[in-house]
């Protein structure tokens, strides 16, 4: 059975410490691919630990709207939805 919660205080109770690997993905990603074997190693942890599929779009590289040549955008706004419910669990008051 495959479920990804969306509420900020479910992800934190679930994926505990998916938040921080989120965190760590996104500070990593600032580094302007220095890090990238790094990052794809703490992106392939989260994706697991979230439960997504292999046909899932990750969470670190969706946000806000889907491009106009996405070929699934319901899959981006699935994605973009979980980043912005990991960004507010990673918050200190979410």
């Amino acid at each position: 059975m495959r479920c990804v919660l969306l509420t900020s205080g479910c992800i934190r109770w679930k994926f505990g410490w998916g938040t921080a690997l989120f965190q760590r993905a996104l500070d990593i990603q600032a580094c302007d691919g220095a890090r990238r074997r790094e990052f794809l190693e703490i992106s392939v942890q989260l994706d697991h630990a979230l439960g997504l599929q292999a046909f899932d779009l990750s969470p670190l590289n969706c946000e806000g709207e889907p491009p106009e040549q996405e070929l699934h955008p319901e899959l981006w706004r699935k994605a973009a939805e979980l980043r912005r419910a990991l960004i507010n669990a990673a918050a200190p008051n979410g």
